[in-house]
């Protein structure tokens, strides 16, 4: 194979698997790797579960050469405000663990726009041969702020109220299906991005393109947030949409290009 996309599942052996996947395509003789990573994995404030794709960062760098690697490191993705649809049809608020801070949610298919432009010579551009390239979305904002997108387009008004941990917690455990790793995660990166809130260009300098604004991904999830349709939707669908595997796997294109 040219090239080979990692993803690190979100259950609590994921360093394990990841560094097993890794090992895996470099052993099985891929030229190219893109390893998913996380915005502030290198932060020294962060927690063990964000910590752990550092420590895959630094694997990849051991194993493959420079020159064939790019790293992805992702903001919290919009799509996972599905997590908390049920919660917010209930309850006509947008409870979040983000006081007063802020941060760039970004659309899971600005990933893909990245990675079909990273891949079309099955190399990585020179420019960004061996980087940490960092997707996120266009505009820092905070819990209020993005209740109110939210608000508009859902067309209902959506209050927002900031919650502490465990709180988010329970509400993680009663709309979603993650088990404690994979929820301690998305509210590890909830803290850590909105401590150290970053915006970058990466996204538009790669694709031509902005990255999409939140607002986009609310008008096309509408119907989730709004109560009406609170009986329509399963738990199951939640999952779908959610851009880091559960089991994590090796995302294979032999001799011919991947197309997002």
């Amino acid at each position: 194979a040219d090239w080979v996309f990692i993803l690190a599942p979100l259950t609590a052996d994921r360093l394990q698997r990841g560094r097993q996947l890794i090992d895996a395509a470099f052993s099985g003789g891929v030229l190219s790797a893109a390893l998913l990573s996380v915005v502030r994995a290198d932060s020294p404030s962060a927690p063990r579960s964000v910590d752990i794709y550092k420590q895959l960062e630094c694997h990849l760098r051991e194993v493959w050469p420079a020159k064939r690697l790019v790293i992805l490191r992702t903001t919290f993705y919009a799509q996972n405000f599905l997590l908390w649809a049920q919660d917010t049809q209930a309850t006509r608020t947008l409870r979040l663990p983000l006081r007063d801070s802020h941060f760039a949610p970004l659309d899971q298919h600005d990933v893909s726009a990245v990675l079909s432009r990273l891949c079309d010579d099955f190399n990585p551009p020179l420019e960004q041969q061996g980087r940490s390239l960092n997707l996120t979305g266009p505009k820092a904002l905070t819990g209020a702020q993005i209740a109110n997108i939210a608000s508009v387009e859902v067309g209902s008004r959506l209050a927002y109220v900031s919650v502490d941990r465990i709180d988010a917690l329970a509400i993680l455990k009663t709309g979603g299906q993650l088990d404690r790793s994979e929820a301690n995660l998305v509210l590890d990166l909830i803290t850590l991005q909105s401590q150290e809130s970053m915006v970058s260009t990466d996204v538009s300098v790669l694709t031509g393109s902005l990255a999409t604004p939140l607002s986009s991904f609310f008008r096309q999830n509408a119907h989730r947030f709004k109560r009406e349709a609170e009986d329509a939707w399963g738990l199951s669908d939640l999952w779908s949409a959610i851009q880091y595997p559960r089991r994590g796997r090796l995302m294979l294109r032999p001799g011919e290009r991947w197309h997002a």
